[in-house]
């Protein structure tokens, strides 16, 4: 079986231009999605990522070639200055103007024989992939 781990910085906040979504910013896979909440987002990058993952993971691809560009990282560290770290349910209460997930996402109990299927459209593809509990970076917040 194979056995990966990734440590993820998932970016989540309002749409500027369309009212009521949300978007989310995988930086390690460079993968983006949106919800239609922010509860919504963030399932929707989780699926995101599970996808990118094992299809990435399956073709033999490390999924960390896609690493965003370095001015969205540097976005992400000047937020986490003004940030303070909240459990997962509280920082995701209301209506922040942005969060900071800090979470690992392990994809295992594949065989290559697997992989290869995922790849050929065999088998469905593992969504969600099994995420730990996020550690959440919100403005909102205040210090402890």
């Amino acid at each position: 079986m194979i056995q990966r781990t990734f440590d993820l910085h998932i970016v989540v906040w309002p749409a500027e231009d369309v009212p009521g979504q949300w978007l989310a910013h995988c930086l390690e896979l460079d993968v983006v999605s949106q919800g239609n909440s922010l509860a919504h987002a963030v399932a929707m990058i989780r699926e995101a990522v599970g996808l990118v993952l094992s299809d990435d993971l399956s073709k033999g691809l490390d999924p960390q070639r896609r690493r965003a560009p370095q001015e969205d990282w540097e976005a992400m560290w000047k937020r986490l200055q003004e940030a303070h770290p909240l459990p997962f349910d509280e920082a995701t209460r209301g209506n922040p103007a942005y969060l900071v997930l800090e979470s690992t996402v392990r994809v295992s109990g594949r065989s290559q024989a697997e992989f290869d299927q995922l790849a050929g459209g065999a088998l469905p593809a593992p969504t969600p992939v099994e995420f730990s509990v996020p550690v959440a970076f919100s403005p909102t917040a205040r210090a402890a």
